[in-house]
């Protein structure tokens, strides 16, 4: 019987390794690039809804500044809007005050 003898040599070559590390890498910054893209669309859209929320509060205040007005001029006090909005004001200011002051006691 013959003995039949074949040596296989092999040599590492870490050529794969390298081209997978540089794609993982090359993968997770673009991971990042997209959560910086994300953060910064949910904060748009949280501005945008700040401001929709904003410009619809400031239509329903005039609407009801106009009906205030109106129901003034309706039992002969419209020419008293002016002194009667500023008195509100003026109270809102003191009951500020007051929650402080109480606060603070």
């Amino acid at each position: 019987m013959s003995n039949i003898r074949i040596d296989i040599a092999s040599e590492f070559k870490d050529k794969g390794f390298k081209k997978a590390d540089k794609a993982a890498t090359g993968l997770q910054a673009q991971f990042d690039r997209l959560g910086k893209t994300i953060a910064t669309v949910f904060s748009v859209q949280a501005v945008t809804r700040f401001a929709q929320a904003a410009v619809q509060g400031f239509a329903e205040d005039e609407k009801a500044a106009a009906r205030f007005e109106q129901a003034l001029k309706g039992v002969n006090l419209g020419f008293a809007t002016p002194e009667i909005v500023n008195y509100l004001d003026n109270l809102e200011n003191y009951r500020d005050w007051e929650t402080d002051r109480k606060s603070v006691v």
